[in-house]
């Protein structure tokens, strides 16, 4: 039966600060940017000071989930998740009609997808790498339990 909490492994806590540090970054560029930034990007102001105030607290919360010893493996699907639809919108973004970004804000959302995605598969291996520990352990509680051990 699985758990629903996991002890995240070194990976996935490496995967989580790693993300936390990128959206961190952005965010912090793109609030306190301004005027700049917008520009720079030609997106919308109220979703560049949205999303970057969006993914300062995303950070804060990627710390926190980094530092816990035990998991919910809901919050880990959530991030995985999350930063594939991330990705997704970014791509969407992009192709759409809805905003005319410059060339550098055209690159701004393509990285932005790329990277999220990557960040994705790196957190979703260091889940699976998490399970795999987790069974490597209870198998092992089991055979020292059973008296499997050499005197």
């Amino acid at each position: 039966m699985p758990t629903s909490h996991i002890a995240p492994s070194s990976s996935l806590r490496r995967a989580l600060l790693a993300d936390a540090a990128v959206s961190a970054g952005a965010g912090l560029l793109q609030t306190a940017g301004g005027a700049v930034v917008v520009s720079l990007l030609g997106l919308p102001q109220p979703l560049v000071l949205g999303s970057g105030l969006f993914m300062l607290a995303y950070a804060a919360v990627l710390v926190a989930l980094a530092r816990a010893w035990s998991l919910r493996q809901l919050w880990i699907a959530i991030v995985v998740v999350g930063n594939f639809v991330w990705a997704d919108a970014c791509v969407a973004l992009w192709a759409s009609d809805v905003v005319s970004p410059t060339p550098l804000g055209a690159a701004w959302l393509l990285v932005q997808a790329a990277v999220v995605t990557a960040l994705a598969v790196w957190q979703g291996i260091g889940w699976r790498t998490s399970l795999h520990v987790a069974a490597n352990s209870a198998t092992l509680h089991l055979y020292f339990k059973a008296g499997n051990v050499a005197a």
